[in-house]
Formats: C-alpha cells, sequence, structure tokens
C-alpha cells in the first residue's frame, strides 16, 4: 500500500481472516491498512476511511470466565469503533460475530433464528455486540454481521479444528471421534469468507446477518480420512462415548448471493496443507 494514500479500508484484528482479507483487497487495488493491536484508550480511525472489516479475536476466547481482554475485544472496541466511525463519516461496517451465538440444534441454524442468553462469556458478548450493533444500522450506508462456522486455511494456528487435526495426523496424534465420526459441519475456506465478505460489504446497501460457512456437511471422521490421502499417512483414531455434536450454519442466504465457491473440502484442505 502507498503510505501516502488514505485508506479506503481499515481491517481491525488480524489472524486467518484478517490476512486474507488484507491480501485479497490489496489484489484489488482498495488502499487498506490493517490494525492488529489496539490498547483500551488508543483506537483512531484515519480520516477517509470509508469501511472498517472488525475481525479481531480476543486471546481469552477459551476461557470460561469474563476476563477484561474478552470484555473488550469482543464488546467495548466494537462499541468504539462504531462511534468513531460515525464521527469520521465511514460508510460501511462489517462486523465478524461468530455462529456460536446460535442455540444448540441438529438442523442448520438460520440468521433470522431467535437469539437467547447463554451461559457462555464468550458467546454472551458476542450477541450482547451484535444487539448493541443493530441500532446504529441506519446511520450507516451498509452495515453486516457475519457468523462465522469453522474457518480453515494455510497457516492457521493449531488450536482450530481442522488445523489441530492436520496437525494431529502430520505427528502421529490421536484424534478423538465421538461416537466413532465426531462432530458435523460444515467449514468454510477462508479465501471464499474473505471474498463473500467482501462481495456483500462492498456491493450492497443496508442491513444484513450472514452466516458464514460452507456448502457441503461433513462429520470429523470423514475430514480425518481425507487430510490422511492428501498427507498418505494412517491417522491413529480413538473412538470416544462424547456425544455428536451438529454445529451447522445454513448457506441459502449465501446462496442467495449467487456466490461461487472457489474451494471445495477436498480442494480446500490440499491447499490448506500445502499452500499454493
Amino acid at each position: 500500500m502507498n503510505s501516502n494514500k488514505s485508506p479506503h479500508t481499515v481491517i481491525i484484528g488480524k489472524g486467518l481472516l484478517g490476512s486474507e482479507l488484507y491480501k485479497n483487497l490489496v489484489s484489488k487495488d482498495i488502499q487498506v491498512q490493517n490494525i492488529s493491536s489496539i490498547e483500551y484508550d488508543d483506537l483512531v480511525i484515519p480520516e477517509k476511511t470509508e469501511c472498517i472489516i472488525f475481525v479481531a479475536q480476543s486471546k481469552d476466547y477459551r476461557s470460561e470466565t469474563m476476563t477484561k481482554d474478552l470484555l473488550f475485544v469482543n464488546s467495548v472496541l466494537p462499541s468504539q469503533v462504531i462511534i468513531e466511525a460515525y464521527k469520521k463519516g465511514v460508510k460501511r461496517i462489517a462486523f465478524c460475530s461468530t455462529g456460536s451465538v446460535y442455540t444448540p440444534s441438529n438442523k442448520p441454524h438460520k440468521e433470522d433464528e431467535i437469539i437467547i442468553p447463554s451461559i457462555s462469556f464468550y458467546e454472551a458478548s458476542k450477541k450482547a455486540t451484535e444487539l448493541l450493533l443493530f441500532p446504529w444500522k441506519n446511520y450507516f450506508e451498509r452495515l453486516t454481521i457475519y457468523r462465522p462456522f469453522f474457518i480453515y486455511g494455510p497457516h492457521q494456528t493449531d488450536e482450530k479444528l481442522i488445523a489441530r487435526i492436520i496437525s494431529s495426523v502430520k505427528n502421529n496424534s490421536t484424534v478423538k471421534l465421538g461416537q466413532g465420526t465426531g462432530p458435523i459441519i460444515n467449514p468454510i475456506h477462508v479465501c471464499d469468507a474473505a471474498e463473500f465478505i467482501i462481495k456483500t460489504t462492498f456491493n450492497k446497501k443496508g442491513f444484513d446477518i450472514y452466516n458464514l460457512a460452507g456448502n457441503e456437511i461433513i462429520n470429523l471422521k470423514e475430514i480425518t480420512e481425507i487430510i490422511s490421502k492428501i498427507l498418505n499417512k494412517d491417522p491413529l483414531v480413538e473412538i470416544t462415548n462424547d456425544s455428536i455434536n451438529i454445529i451447522l450454519g445454513s448457506v441459502d442466504k449465501i446462496n442467495l448471493e449467487n456466490f461461487v465457491f472457489t474451494y471445495d473440502l477436498k480442494n480446500g484442505l490440499t491447499n490448506t496443507i500445502f499452500p499454493s
């Protein structure tokens, strides 16, 4: 990016999705700035920013108790961002929430489901922020909330589900599968997630909520088998008595946008293991 030009887009947060968004926007010749670390009182939105994409993730997202960082990153910071964005005349806001806001169900979750209170501080803080953002929908040209379901891709940290399975097969560590299959999910490759965010943030007006999920439903056993074939290594599998979790995001709204996924699971996992 030419540092003498004001950014058209600011990405708050880095990680797998933030990095892919940055790369994608630069490839489209859009001026972009990444703000990967913000302390409590130093948020500054550059002048003439047109769009803000919020993908920041608290380091305490697994915490069973509320922490200062969890509250700040999930709720306080997004509120600060949208207030500052309004003051600076920003036109477009995209906020990445989580698919965990939904109540467990055996069916794919739809965006219009009623969100009920949660006993998880991570989930509760994300739900609270969605509620805090909603009244702002008439103050911006575009306001979108995205609910990711198992985004995966190259160089992802090993604590994430699919990255952990890849690491386990590579390193001859045990993959635990509840009831022999493990959870049922529809993951989305980070390139598709980033492209969909950009498409629906920049090309539309008004307010929307979208799931960020893939168009293939699969269980963890099947994912492990695909990874095993790609690596040409037999996995070490332990069948447990854990219940089978079904964690699916409906892609009906994605399909209504005529979005074409670049990666199916086989190609997406191959790209994740052997980035091109």
